[in-house]
């Protein structure tokens, strides 16, 4: 698989900001944006590349979970799930702080490190817009 990544793509455009790159299998997802405008992308051999928009203020990590479906987070506390065949999940992460790093734990929590800290996210699965912290920002 050959992927040339390029300033301004010709479809695709640009995306201003810092951009994420993850894989799950052969399958990669791109996450980024700012100034008030983010996008998720992702790439298949098949497909090409695929846009989803996304509702945050600027994306700053990107982990997949499947091939299908993966978590970002980004600016003023952004967190959401972005599946190609539903709409952008968000979710309330009590924070207003900017989260720019994430993975998951081995207890299906997610490790998300920002402005403030590190907070572990628990994700409610079929509750839109919240999110339980499971621990507070350490310092």
């Amino acid at each position: 698989m050959n992927v040339v990544l390029q300033h301004a793509h010709p479809i695709l455009g640009s995306v201003p900001g810092p951009l994420s790159l993850a894989t799950f299998g052969d399958v990669i997802w791109a996450a980024g944006g700012g100034c008030g405008f983010s996008a998720v992308f992702r790439f298949t051999e098949e497909s090409g590349w695929l846009h989803f928009g996304s509702s945050a203020r600027g994306l700053r990590a990107i982990l997949p979970m499947s091939s299908e479906r993966a978590i970002v987070v980004g600016e003023y506390g952004h967190a959401s799930i972005i599946d190609i065949n539903e709409q952008e999940r968000c979710f309330h992460t009590g924070t207003d702080a900017c989260l720019f790093a994430l993975t998951r734990k081995p207890d299906g929590d997610f490790l998300t490190a920002g402005d403030d800290g590190t907070a572990s996210l628990r994700l409610q699965p079929g509750r839109e817009r919240s999110a339980r912290r499971a621990d507070s920002y350490l310092k």
